[in-house]
């Protein structure tokens, strides 16, 4: 899963990377933003558990 030791990063990019899901995603309790454009991500929902999470980009 995505993030499992990494709960201290603030910032990822991870444009133009196949992904078709966030799975894990919600181990990133510090992330304050996330670059996912031009990936297949369907359900953004696990998002809203990352109460510092202040710009997403989904372009």
């Amino acid at each position: 899963d995505l993030g499992t030791s990494l709960s201290h990063v603030r910032i990822l990019w991870m444009a133009r990377c196949c992904l078709n899901d966030l799975d894990g995603i919600t181990s990133l309790q510090s992330l304050e933003e996330l670059y996912v454009a031009y990936n297949e991500i369907s359900d953004l929902s696990a998002l809203s558990m990352l109460e510092h999470l202040r710009l997403l980009d989904l372009e």
